[in-house]
């Protein structure tokens, strides 16, 4: 009965480990958001003045049955007193990119959000991560990127055979302390009956 306790632990320990050791979700990024201003150069020499959204794909992924992940009907919505979309087209996985090309001088807006389109359901979703890798919804100022990151939400996690020995340890080290619990009353029973036919 000494060793109860301590087995009781080791099957909490162990049972608490086998579900903390779970493969986790993949996560992987697959382009990039970026909000900036055409350069001086750009503007005289090009016409391209004001400020630019590009969207970068370098993602060689297959999603579902999509080849390389391609970005189809590239859409970035502003948030200006009239919202307005500007298209960026196809943005194939090759490490392809687009950027805007419309006058956006005379515009003041505040946030920038990006739609993507594929040709399939894809096994998972789209997030876009800040520079220091946290969560947030688009982008919010000048010179400002974000990372495009596509997580799979519905993967099976299957445990590996370490885990899977210290899930089972676990199980059978709680099945032996209830055994043992169990099996407490009856000695105790059958020592007071001793001690009573000695007497």
């Amino acid at each position: 009965m000494l060793a109860s306790p301590f087995v009781r632990a080791l099957s909490v320990a162990a049972v608490v480990g086998g579900f903390a050791f779970q493969p986790t979700a993949l996560a992987i990024p697959i382009g990039e958001f970026t909000w900036n201003d055409y350069s001086e150069t750009d503007c005289d020499d090009f016409g391209f003045c004001g400020q630019y959204f590009a969207v970068s794909n370098f993602s060689e992924l297959t999603l579902g049955s999509e080849q390389g992940a391609t970005f189809f009907d590239v859409f970035v919505g502003l948030d200006t007193a009239s919202p307005m979309s500007l298209s960026l087209g196809d943005i194939t996985g090759d490490g392809a990119s687009s950027q805007s090309t419309d006058s956006l001088s005379d515009l003041f807006f505040s946030f920038a959000g990006l739609r993507l389109t594929f040709v399939s359901t894809l096994p998972g979703s789209l997030q876009f991560l800040s520079p220091e890798g946290s969560i947030v919804t688009g982008l919010t100022g000048l010179g400002s990127l974000l990372v495009i990151d596509y997580a799979v939400d519905d993967v099976v996690s299957v445990p590996e055979p370490s885990t899977l020995l210290l899930l089972l340890g676990g199980l059978a080290g709680i099945a032996f302390a209830r055994k043992a619990r169990e099996g407490a009353p009856e000695k105790s029973r059958m020592k007071r009956s001793r001690h009573v036919l000695a007497t």
